[in-house]
């Protein structure tokens, strides 16, 4: 017991003296709060994720993917949703619906090998791509509607966004983008 308090004593040491350092490497703030939100496993998987999100807050996409994942996380924290639940595909009605829920399909099966190969900037790029449809999806879908099944499995379709970003970072943290 005394080694694992040391070992996480060590860790937890390691990553304060690293805000400092990405700080004076001109590392903003939220994106290493973004990544510290996560705590990856080891210094060299931070500084992977750091690098991935740094490069994702130059994209177009990321005012938009930031504030979605913001506004996702506010949904998921309002409910007591079961994210365990799986996407009924036949309640997907919606067009704008169907569309996030196959691009999330696409996306996730293509960012696969890019998380095995700790590849966090290529799955961030990949992610990107949803920046449109997850706009729709917000545009033109209600997730809190009336029915109780079409709201939860609303709801599991934006834990499954969610998720898939939070295998890098909490994007939703960014605020300088």
């Amino acid at each position: 017991p005394n080694t694992k308090n040391l070992q996480a004593a060590v860790l937890e040491f390691i990553f304060e003296r690293l805000r400092a350092w990405y700080s004076d490497q001109g590392i903003q703030s939220d994106v290493f709060m973004a990544v510290d939100a996560m705590r990856p496993g080891s210094p060299l998987e931070f500084e992977a994720r750091i690098n991935a999100v740094n490069n994702f807050i130059r994209r177009p996409q990321a005012k938009g993917l930031a504030a979605a994942n913001k506004r996702v996380s506010n949904i998921l924290q309002k409910t007591d949703h079961d994210s365990a639940q799986q996407i009924q595909t036949v309640l997907l009605k919606e067009p704008a619906e169907l569309a996030l829920f196959a691009a999330l399909q696409k996306v996730q099966s293509n960012v696969l090998p890019l998380f095995a190969a700790n590849d966090f900037d290529g799955a961030l790029g990949a992610m990107a791509e949803l920046d449109t449809v997850v706009d729709n999806f917000f545009d033109q879908v209600m997730v809190n509607v009336e029915d109780a099944d079409l709201r939860s499995n609303r709801l599991t379709l934006l834990q499954q966004l969610r998720q898939l970003f939070l295998r890098v970072a909490d994007i939703s943290l960014l605020q300088n983008v």
